[in-house]
Protein backbone atom coordinates (compact mmCIF):
# COMPACT_ATOMS: atom_id res chain seq x y z
CA UNK A 1 0.00 0.00 0.00
CA UNK A 2 3.00 2.52 0.81
CA UNK A 3 4.64 1.89 -2.33
CA UNK A 4 1.77 2.36 -3.93
CA UNK A 5 1.27 5.83 -1.99
CA UNK A 6 4.89 6.31 -2.91
CA UNK A 7 4.28 5.64 -6.81
CA UNK A 8 1.06 8.28 -6.79
CA UNK A 9 3.08 10.87 -4.79
CA UNK A 10 5.89 10.55 -7.70
CA UNK A 11 3.24 10.90 -10.51
CA UNK A 12 1.65 14.26 -8.67
CA UNK A 13 5.65 15.45 -8.14
CA UNK A 14 5.69 15.05 -11.65
CA UNK A 15 2.96 16.50 -12.86
CA UNK A 16 3.27 19.24 -10.54
CA UNK A 17 6.76 20.44 -11.78
CA UNK A 18 5.77 20.37 -14.58
CA UNK A 19 2.87 22.60 -14.78
CA UNK A 20 4.68 24.87 -12.21
CA UNK A 21 7.70 25.18 -14.68
CA UNK A 22 5.52 26.22 -17.75
CA UNK A 23 3.74 28.56 -15.51
CA UNK A 24 7.38 29.86 -14.00
CA UNK A 25 8.59 30.49 -17.85
CA UNK A 26 5.60 32.36 -19.03
CA UNK A 27 6.23 34.69 -15.42
CA UNK A 28 9.74 34.94 -15.98
CA UNK A 29 8.88 36.17 -20.18
CA UNK A 30 10.01 32.91 -21.94
CA UNK A 31 7.25 30.80 -23.72
CA UNK A 32 7.40 27.94 -26.44
CA UNK A 33 8.04 28.42 -29.89
CA UNK A 34 4.97 27.88 -32.02
CA UNK A 35 5.98 24.28 -33.02
CA UNK A 36 6.03 23.34 -29.28
CA UNK A 37 9.90 22.61 -29.02
CA UNK A 38 12.48 24.92 -28.33
CA UNK A 39 12.22 27.94 -25.84
CA UNK A 40 12.52 31.82 -26.91
CA UNK A 41 12.68 35.20 -25.40
CA UNK A 42 9.13 36.69 -25.41
CA UNK A 43 8.93 40.07 -27.04
CA UNK A 44 8.84 42.71 -25.05
CA UNK A 45 7.09 46.34 -25.80
CA UNK A 46 9.78 48.33 -25.49
CA UNK A 47 10.25 51.46 -27.66
CA UNK A 48 13.63 50.35 -29.50
CA UNK A 49 14.72 47.72 -31.78
CA UNK A 50 17.92 47.54 -30.18
CA UNK A 51 19.40 45.43 -27.93
CA UNK A 52 20.60 47.19 -24.51
CA UNK A 53 24.24 46.83 -24.32
CA UNK A 54 25.23 43.61 -22.21
CA UNK A 55 27.72 44.50 -19.10
CA UNK A 56 30.40 42.59 -18.81
CA UNK A 57 30.04 40.85 -15.49
CA UNK A 58 31.58 41.28 -12.84
CA UNK A 59 34.35 38.62 -11.11
CA UNK A 60 33.34 39.45 -7.71
CA UNK A 61 29.93 39.24 -7.69
CA UNK A 62 28.04 36.20 -7.01
CA UNK A 63 26.06 34.35 -10.24
CA UNK A 64 22.30 35.83 -9.44
CA UNK A 65 19.28 33.66 -10.38
CA UNK A 66 15.80 34.81 -11.39
CA UNK A 67 12.55 34.48 -9.38
CA UNK A 68 11.36 31.56 -11.49
CA UNK A 69 14.59 29.40 -10.78
CA UNK A 70 14.72 30.25 -7.02
CA UNK A 71 10.80 29.17 -7.00
CA UNK A 72 11.29 26.08 -8.87
CA UNK A 73 14.45 25.19 -6.89
CA UNK A 74 12.92 25.54 -3.17
CA UNK A 75 9.64 23.43 -4.81
CA UNK A 76 12.21 20.87 -6.02
CA UNK A 77 13.85 20.88 -2.61
CA UNK A 78 10.81 20.59 -0.69
CA UNK A 79 9.17 17.50 -3.80
CA UNK A 80 12.55 15.41 -2.71
CA UNK A 81 12.64 15.88 0.83
CA UNK A 82 8.76 14.80 0.81
CA UNK A 83 9.59 11.11 -1.38
CA UNK A 84 12.68 10.96 1.37
CA UNK A 85 10.50 11.28 4.39
CA UNK A 86 8.02 8.91 2.74
CA UNK A 87 10.80 6.46 1.76
CA UNK A 88 12.28 6.57 5.69
CA UNK A 89 8.73 5.96 7.12
CA UNK A 90 8.42 2.88 5.20
CA UNK A 91 11.46 1.43 5.92
CA UNK A 92 12.05 2.44 9.88
CA UNK A 93 8.55 3.64 10.95
CA UNK A 94 5.95 1.06 10.70
CA UNK A 95 7.46 -0.39 13.10
CA UNK A 96 6.51 -3.76 11.78
CA UNK A 97 10.24 -5.82 12.62
CA UNK A 98 9.78 -8.98 14.07
CA UNK A 99 13.77 -9.71 16.38
CA UNK A 100 14.88 -12.56 15.42
CA UNK A 101 13.24 -15.75 16.47
CA UNK A 102 14.68 -19.47 15.77
CA UNK A 103 12.19 -22.38 15.75
CA UNK A 104 13.57 -26.18 15.06
CA UNK A 105 11.46 -28.92 14.65
CA UNK A 106 13.07 -32.65 15.07
CA UNK A 107 10.51 -35.25 12.43
CA UNK A 108 11.37 -38.16 14.62
CA UNK A 109 8.50 -39.81 12.71
CA UNK A 110 10.80 -39.16 9.51
CA UNK A 111 13.63 -41.38 11.20
CA UNK A 112 14.99 -44.11 8.81
CA UNK A 113 18.15 -46.12 9.74
CA UNK A 114 20.87 -47.17 7.80
CA UNK A 115 23.51 -49.63 9.55
CA UNK A 116 23.64 -48.90 13.07
CA UNK A 117 22.83 -45.26 12.68
CA UNK A 118 19.78 -43.45 12.96
CA UNK A 119 19.11 -39.66 10.97
CA UNK A 120 16.25 -37.76 11.97
CA UNK A 121 15.70 -35.15 9.82
CA UNK A 122 15.04 -31.09 11.71
CA UNK A 123 14.11 -27.87 10.42
CA UNK A 124 15.29 -24.51 11.86
CA UNK A 125 13.40 -21.34 11.14
CA UNK A 126 14.05 -18.21 11.41
CA UNK A 127 10.45 -16.50 12.01
CA UNK A 128 12.08 -12.86 12.61
CA UNK A 129 12.87 -9.72 10.22
CA UNK A 130 16.51 -10.29 10.92
CA UNK A 131 19.42 -12.04 9.27
CA UNK A 132 20.42 -14.66 11.64
CA UNK A 133 24.58 -15.11 11.69
CA UNK A 134 26.76 -18.35 13.41
CA UNK A 135 23.34 -19.79 14.96
CA UNK A 136 24.51 -22.41 17.39
CA UNK A 137 21.99 -25.20 17.44
CA UNK A 138 21.91 -27.73 20.66
CA UNK A 139 20.66 -31.08 20.55
CA UNK A 140 19.80 -32.69 23.84
CA UNK A 141 18.79 -36.98 23.65
CA UNK A 142 17.55 -37.74 26.73
CA UNK A 143 16.03 -41.39 28.51
CA UNK A 144 14.09 -40.60 30.62
CA UNK A 145 15.22 -38.12 33.14
CA UNK A 146 19.27 -38.99 31.78
CA UNK A 147 21.32 -37.02 29.28
CA UNK A 148 22.37 -39.63 26.98
CA UNK A 149 23.92 -37.75 24.34
CA UNK A 150 24.84 -34.31 23.22
CA UNK A 151 25.11 -32.50 20.20
CA UNK A 152 25.95 -29.41 18.36
CA UNK A 153 25.68 -27.71 15.37
CA UNK A 154 26.76 -24.58 13.12
CA UNK A 155 24.38 -22.46 10.52
CA UNK A 156 26.26 -20.00 9.24
CA UNK A 157 23.60 -17.59 7.78
CA UNK A 158 19.82 -18.16 7.83
CA UNK A 159 17.68 -14.84 6.32
CA UNK A 160 14.58 -13.17 7.64
CA UNK A 161 11.99 -15.54 7.46
CA UNK A 162 14.59 -18.49 6.36
CA UNK A 163 14.69 -22.01 6.97
CA UNK A 164 17.40 -24.38 6.38
CA UNK A 165 17.39 -28.49 6.88
CA UNK A 166 19.46 -31.05 8.44
CA UNK A 167 19.91 -34.22 10.03
CA UNK A 168 20.72 -35.39 13.11
CA UNK A 169 22.52 -38.77 13.65
CA UNK A 170 22.17 -40.82 16.60
CA UNK A 171 23.73 -44.51 17.50
CA UNK A 172 20.22 -45.42 19.82
CA UNK A 173 16.70 -45.83 18.25
CA UNK A 174 14.86 -42.50 18.75
CA UNK A 175 11.59 -44.09 19.18
CA UNK A 176 12.71 -45.10 22.78
CA UNK A 177 13.90 -41.56 24.08
CA UNK A 178 13.44 -37.60 24.21
CA UNK A 179 15.33 -35.07 22.54
CA UNK A 180 15.32 -31.07 22.74
CA UNK A 181 16.56 -28.73 20.41
CA UNK A 182 17.29 -25.06 21.02
CA UNK A 183 19.21 -22.47 19.72
CA UNK A 184 22.51 -21.47 22.30
CA UNK A 185 23.30 -18.86 20.85
CA UNK A 186 23.47 -16.63 17.84
CA UNK A 187 24.33 -13.24 16.33
CA UNK A 188 21.84 -11.23 14.59
CA UNK A 189 23.40 -8.95 11.14
CA UNK A 190 23.24 -5.26 11.54
CA UNK A 191 21.99 -3.56 7.91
Amino acid sequence: MLRSLLNRLLLLARAIALALGQVLLRWGGVERDEAGGGLQESESDGAGDEAPPEAEPDEHEPDSRSMPELVTTAISLLLIALLAAAILYDGYATGASTPAAIEITVDIDATHQAGDAFYIPFDVHNNGDQTIEQALITFEVYDGDNLVEQTETVIPVLGEHGSVSGVLVLATDPALLHIEARASTFQTSEE
